[in-house]
C-alpha cells in the first residue's frame, strides 16, 4: 500500500486480490475481446483505488489497452492513470510514464474529436511538471481545432496549467484572451471568460466594458460568470457599481431561472434602495410562481425571509404574489409561505390576505374524496390559524375573518374543528359586536358537531356569550334538540314496539322542543309514579349490546347505530363522554341562570327553564351511573354536574346559597379565567416576537472575540472572554460554575463533566473531561503514567455504543514515569439516544521482552438532556403528535410533598421542558394537569403530560407520561426521573434529619421524592 495513497483516501477497503487473480486480471487485459478487457480493467482500478499493489500492471495497460481502436476502452485506460503513482518508492519519474506521455501526445493530436477531448481532460488532472511539459504544444495546437468540444475542453486545460505550473504557459491570459475574441460557441466563451477571471481579472474586466451593452443576448452560463465578475469587481472597487446596475437589472428578465436568481442576488448586495430591492423582491416572487421544483422554492422563501429583516416596507407591498406559493402541494413550502405572510400584513393589506385567506379556505373546503381531504387538513389548519392572527392583531379585518368560522366547526378533519372554535372563543371574548354573528353560527353548527374537543368549546361560548333573550332562547333550545329525548339509553337493534309506545308517553313529559327520533329501543322502564327505573333482571344482556354498540360506533365515530341515527352530540352522551356531559350541563346552568337575571322574564318561564336543565342533567348522571350504559360515569363529572343540579336549586352545600354568589361563581369566573388565558398568549406572543427582534442585534458595546487571538474561554453570562478579565477570571469562573458540578460559560471547563477513567492503584490513571457541542462530543482525555517504568505504544482505543461515531483513532504516545499526555477524540452524535464510550489503554513497557499491559477504563454515560431544548408547540400539533407517536414511558408519582408546583418545577428542571400549561393555580385547585414539549437538536420531538392530584390526606399521587417517535427519547427521560428523584430522595434524607418524622430542610422541602417505576 502506497505512502501517496494513504495521504490522498479516508477509505480503504480490504479486497484480498491474490497471485492468481492478479494473473487472471492480466490475461483479461491481454485478451483481444474488448468486454473481457473493460471488466478486467474496471477490477484493476477498483483495486488500485483499494491500496492493492499490482506490480507490472501499468505496462500491461500501456501496452494491450491504450493503443486500442475503441475509443471507450481508452477512456477507461486515461481514469488507470489518473489514479495510478507516477513516481517509484525512491521519487523518482517511472521509465513507463515516458510511453504514457507519448501515447497522450498522440491522443491529442488524434484525428478523432471524442479522443482529443477526453485526453484534454486527463491532462487536466495531471500534476506533474515533468509530464506536462512536453504536452504544452499540442494542447496549444487544440485552441485553433475545427470542433467546439476540443475547443472548449483545450480552455480547461491550459487554465489547469496555467494554475499549477504558470511557468509552463506564461502567456495564457493572452491566449486566451484573444482566443475569446474570436470564439462564437457559447460553451467555449464561458470557459475562457472563467479562467480569464481567475489569472488575470483586467482583462476579464476589459472584455466585460468592451461587451457591456451585449450581455443581456450572451448565453446564460456566461451571463453567470459575468454576474460573479461583477460581484467579486464591486466588492474590491465599490465605486464602479453604477456601470453594473443598468445590466444587472437587464438580466433580471432573462429567460434562464437561474441568471435572474444570481441576478437578484447580485443586486441586493450591491444596492440597498428601495428601487433595487422591489425589483429583487419580484424576481424572487415570479421565479416562486414559475418554479415546480420545491428546493427552489424553499431557496427563494428563504432569500425573501432574508429580505425582510432590513426592508419590510418594500416588501409588504408584494404579499399578494408570495401567497401564490400557497398552491404548492408540499406542507413546508405552505407552512414557510403563511409565516412569511403573517410577518408582513399591514392595516393596507390585511383585506386583501384575508381574502385570498378565505378563498383558499373555501377551494380546499370543497375537495372530495378521503384522499383529497386528508391532503388538504392541514393546509386548512395552517389557513385557519392565519386568519385567527390575522383577526387578532388587525381587529377591522376580524368580521371578514369571522364569517367563514361556521363553515369548519364541522370539519371532518379534527384539528381544523378545533382550530376553528378556539378562534371562534377568542374572537367572541374580544369583539363583543362580532358575538351574534359568532353565536349564529355555533347554534347553525351544534347539531353537527361530533368532535368532543368542538362541542365542548361550542357550548362554552354559547354559555358565556348568549346573553340577549332572543340568544339565550335560541342557544337553550338547541342544546336540548342537541342532547335529544330523554331519558338517554343505549340502542338496540330491535326494537320493542311497546317499549317505545311506552317511552314516546314518557318523552312528552319532557323537553318540548327536543327532536323525536323514528325508531328508538330503552332499556330505563317507566314506573307508576312517573320515575325512572333500570331493568336489573336484563344487565347482563345489556352489557352484551352495550359491547356491540360499543364496536359499531367505534368504526363509525360515535354517528350512531342501526336504529338511533341522533344527533352527534347525543351519541357522545351515550357512548360515554361525560367530559362533554359536564359541559351540557354547565351551558344549560349559566343558560338558566342568565335568564333568570332578566326581570322582566316570568316566573314560570323561568322555572321552567330551570326546571328542564335539572332534567337533562339528572338524566346524564343516572345514566352514567346506571348498569346498561357503555361506560360509569367518573367521578369528576358525576361532582360536577352534581353541583350544576345543586347551582339551579339554589344550594350547593345543603344550606341555602347567596345567589350574588353563584351568578358570580358561574357567569362570572369562567370569563376571568379564560381572559387571563387570552393575557398570557399575548404576553408569550410579545416576548417571542421580542427576542426574535433582538436574535440578530447587537449591542454596539460588545467585544469582538478573534479565535486566533483569545483563549476561547468565556465567563458564563458575560459574554466576555477570560483573558479580558485578567486577575479576576479565577474569581468569575469559581463564581459562575467552576465548582465541582458547576457549569462554566459556552465552550468553558466544566468540573461537573470530569468523568473518572481509571483507578488509582492502576499504572496508568485516566480521567476525560466530556464536553457536547450538539452534533460532536469532545472527549479530552488526560493519562499520567504513575509507574516506575517508560510505557511505550501507549494509546487509547475506543468504542461506542449507540447512534455514536468515532471520527478517529488516538495516536500511540511514549510516557515516562510521571509524565503526562493530553488525547483528544471526537465522535459524532447522530440521534438523541443515550450512548455509552468505552475502551481500554494498552500500552508496552520498555526495556522488557513481550511485556505489555492493558488497562479497562470505566463507561462514559451521555446524558440525552445534552441534547434537549425547551420548545413551544400549537396545542393542536401536540395533541396530534400524543396520537400519533408510539412509544410510551409511564411514570408513577408519589410525593411526601403537597406542594403541586415545587413538583412541577422539578419534572421541568430534570427533562429540561417547557410548561405549554397556563400555571398558577396549581395549589389552589388541587390537582395538576400540565402538558411539557421540548425538542433535540436533531429535530426529534418530546412530549409529556402530567396528571397529579391531592388526596384527602394532603399527599400527591398521578402520572407521568412520556412520549416520543422513538424508544430511546421516551425511556432515557423516564429513567432521568427516576435517577433525579433518587437523588432528591438522599438530599432530603440528609437536610432532613433521616426518619419520616423527622423535620424537613429548605432543600428538602423543595425537592419533590417520586416513586418512579418506569414501564
Amino acid at each position: 500500500m502506497s505512502s501517496a495513497l494513504e495521504r490522498q483516501c479516508s477509505l480503504l477497503i480490504n479486497s484480498n486480490a491474490g497471485s492468481g487473480e492478479v494473473a487472471e486480471l492480466r490475461t483479461g487485459l491481454e485478451s483481444s475481446d474488448v468486454e473481457a478487457k473493460l471488466t478486467a480493467l474496471k477490477r484493476v482500478i477498483h483495486l488500485q483505488l483499494t491500496g492493492e499493489p499490482l506490480p507490472g500492471m501499468l505496462m500491461t495497460v500501456i501496452r494491450y489497452v491504450l493503443p486500442h481502436e475503441n475509443t471507450h476502452l481508452r477512456k477507461m485506460g486515461l481514469y488507470f492513470l489518473e489514479i495510478v503513482d507516477a513516481r517509484g518508492d525512491d521519487g523518482a519519474m517511472r521509465p513507463e510514464m515516458i510511453l504514457v506521455c507519448n501515447m497522450v501526445r498522440n491522443e491529442l493530436v488524434h484525428a478523432n474529436e471524442f479522443s482529443r477531448g477526453c485526453s484534454l481532460r486527463f491532462v487536466c488532472k495531471l500534476n506533474d511538471m515533468e509530464l506536462l511539459e512536453p504536452l504544452v504544444p499540442a494542447v496549444r495546437q487544440n485552441l485553433e481545432h475545427r470542433h467546439s468540444f476540443v475547443r472548449r475542453n483545450a480552455v480547461l486545460a491550459v487554465s489547469a496549467i496555467f494554475t499549477k505550473f504558470e511557468a509552463l504557459i506564461p502567456d495564457a491570459p493572452e491566449l486566451v484572451a484573444e482566443f475569446l475574441a474570436a470564439e462564437t460557441d457559447v460553451a467555449c466563451q464561458r470557459n475562457a471568460f472563467a479562467m480569464l477571471c481567475a489569472a488575470d481579472v483586467d482583462r476579464a474586466v476589459a472584455y466585460l466594458h468592451e461587451h457591456l451593452s451585449a450581455i443581456a443576448g450572451w448565453g446564460d452560463t456566461l451571463q453567470l460568470a459575468a454576474l460573479e465578475l461583477i460581484r467579486r469587481v464591486c466588492r474590491m472597487a465599490p465605486l464602479e457599481k453604477g456601470k453594473y446596475i443598468q445590466v444587472i437589472f437587464a438580466l433580471l428578465s432573462s429567460s434562464s431561472a437561474a441568471v435572474v436568481y444570481e441576478a437578484a442576488n447580485t443586486l441586493i448586495s450591491m444596492s440597498g434602495a428601495p428601487t433595487a430591492v422591489r425589483a429583487a423582491a419580484q424576481a424572487y416572487c415570479s421565479l416562486l410562481a414559475s418554479q415546480s421544483d420545491n428546493n427552489v422554492k424553499l431557496i427563494l422563501l428563504d432569500r425573501v425571509s432574508d429580505l425582510q429583516t432590513a426592508h419590510t416596507p418594500v416588501l409588504t407591498e408584494m404579499v399578494m404574489d408570495i401567497l401564490r406559493a400557497l398552491s404548492s402541494p408540499n406542507a413546508d413550502i405552505r407552512r414557510k409561505t403563511l409565516s412569511l405572510a403573517m410577518s408582513l400584513l399591514t392595516r393596507r393589506n390585511v383585506d386583501e390576505v384575508v381574502g385570498v385567506l378565505k378563498k383558499e379556505l373555501l377551494r380546499h373546503a370543497a375537495s372530495s374524496g378521503p384522499t383529497a381531504l386528508a391532503a388538504s387538513s392541514e393546509l386548512r389548519g395552517l389557513l385557519l390559524r392565519a386568519l385567527h392572527t390575522a383577526a387578532v392583531r388587525f381587529p377591522d379585518a376580524a368580521p371578514a375573518a369571522v364569517s367563514i368560522i361556521g363553515d369548519f366547526l364541522s370539519d371532518e378533519h379534527g384539528e381544523v374543528a378545533v382550530d376553528a372554535a378556539a378562534f371562534a372563543r377568542e374572537i367572541a371574548h374580544t369583539r363583543e359586536d362580532l358575538r351574534p354573528e359568532i353565536l349564529r353560527s355555533i347554534l347553525d353548527a351544534l347539531l353537527s358537531l361530533g368532535n368532543a374537543t368542538v362541542v365542548r368549546g361550542a357550548l362554552w361560548i354559547l354559555g358565556e356569550y348568549a346573553e340577549s333573550p332572543a340568544d339565550l332562547k335560541a342557544s337553550f333550545q338547541t342544546v336540548l334538540q342537541a342532547v335529544g329525548r330523554l331519558p338517554l339509553a343505549v340502542a338496540d337493534d330491535d326494537t320493542d314496539p311497546e317499549t317505545a309506545d311506552g317511552e314516546a308517553d314518557a318523552g312528552d313529559t319532557g323537553v318540548a322542543e327536543a327532536e323525536k327520533p323514528k325508531k328508538v329501543s330503552r332499556r330505563p322502564t317507566v314506573l307508576a309514579d312517573g320515575t325512572y327505573a333500570s331493568q336489573t333482571m336484563e344487565s347482563e344482556t345489556a352489557s352484551a349490546a352495550a359491547s356491540k354498540a360499543v364496536a359499531a360506533r367505534g368504526a363509525s365515530g360515535g354517528a350512531g347505530g342501526k336504529g338511533q341515527p341522533g344527533p352527534p352530540l347525543r351519541m357522545l352522551l351515550v357512548n360515554g363522554e361525560y367530559f362533554v356531559a359536564a359541559a351540557v350541563c354547565a351551558a344549560l346552568t349559566k343558560l338558566a341562570l342568565r335568564l333568570s337575571a332578566f326581570e322582566a322574564a316570568p316566573a314560570t318561564l323561568r322555572n321552567k327553564v330551570r326546571a328542564e336543565a335539572m332534567l337533562v342533567c339528572a338524566s346524564i348522571l343516572r345514566y352514567g351511573r346506571d348498569a346498561s350504559a357503555l361506560a360509569p360515569i367518573d367521578n369528576g363529572a358525576a361532582e360536577r354536574i352534581t353541583a350544576c343540579i345543586l347551582s339551579l336549586t339554589g344550594t350547593v352545600t345543603g344550606d341555602t346559597a347567596e345567589t350574588g354568589d353563584t351568578e358570580e361563581l358561574w357567569l362570572d369566573a369562567p370569563r376571568a379565567a379564560y381572559d387571563a388565558v387570552v393575557r398570557e398568549k399575548r404576553r408569550k406572543e410579545a416576548a417571542a416576537a421580542k427576542a426574535e427582534a433582538l436574535k440578530e442585534a447587537v449591542p454596539a458595546e460588545e467585544v469582538i472575540g478573534f479565535g486566533l487571538l483569545r483563549s476561547g474561554r468565556r465567563v458564563a453570562g458575560t459574554g466576555v472572554d477570560e483573558a479580558d478579565l485578567g486577575e479576576d477570571a479565577d474569581l468569575s469562573r469559581a463564581r459562575d460554575g467552576g465548582g465541582k458540578g458547576g457549569k462554566g460559560g459556552p465552550g468553558g471547563f466544566e468540573l461537573g463533566r470530569v468523568v473518572q477513567l481509571t483507578g488509582m492503584s492502576d499504572p496508568v490513571y485516566a480521567e476525560a473531561h466530556v464536553a457536547v457541542h450538539e452534533y460532536d462530543i469532545m472527549l479530552d482525555i488526560l493519562v499520567m503514567n504513575v509507574s516506575n517504568e517508560t510505557l511505550t505504544n501507549l494509546t487509547v482505543e475506543l468504542a461506542t455504543m449507540g447512534d455514536l461515531r468515532l471520527c478517529e483513532r488516538p495516536q500511540a504516545h511514549t510516557l515516562a514515569a510521571g509524565a503526562r499526555v493530553n488525547v483528544r477524540a471526537n465522535i459524532k452524535v447522530s440521534s438523541t439516544e443515550t450512548g455509552i464510550i468505552f475502551g481500554n489503554v494498552v500500552y508496552d513497557v520498555a526495556g522488557a521482552a513481550a511485556a505489555s499491559g492493558c488497562v479497562i477504563l470505566n463507561d462514559v454515560h451521555m446524558d440525552v438532556m445534552d441534547y434537549m431544548r425547551p420548545a413551544e408547540v400549537h396545542d393542536a400539533a401536540f395533541r396530534s403528535m400524543w396520537a400519533e407517536f408510539e412509544w410510551e414511558n409511564k411514570v408513577a408519582v408519589s410525593t411526601a410533598l403537597t406542594s403541586l408546583s415545587a413538583l412541577l418545577n422539578f419534572i421541568i428542571e430534570s427533562t429540561n421542558m417547557r410548561c405549554l400549561t397556563l400555571r398558577g393555580s396549581e395549589d389552589e385547585a388541587g390537582y395538576l394537569a400540565a402538558n411539557l414539549y421540548a425538542r433535540s437538536v436533531f429535530g426529534e420531538d418530546a412530549l409529556v403530560n402530567v396528571s397529579v392530584d391531592r388526596g384527602g390526606d394532603g399527599r400527591l399521587a398521578g402520572f407521568i407520561r412520556i412520549r416520543s417517535k422513538t424508544q430511546g427519547i421516551a425511556l432515557s427521560l423516564g429513567d432521568k426521573i427516576t435517577l433525579r428523584q433518587s437523588q432528591a430522595q438522599m438530599a432530603a434524607a440528609s437536610t432532613g434529619g433521616g426518619g419520616g418524622g423527622g423535620g424537613r430542610g429548605a432543600s428538602g422541602q423543595s425537592a419533590s421524592v417520586l416513586a418512579a417505576a418506569a414501564m
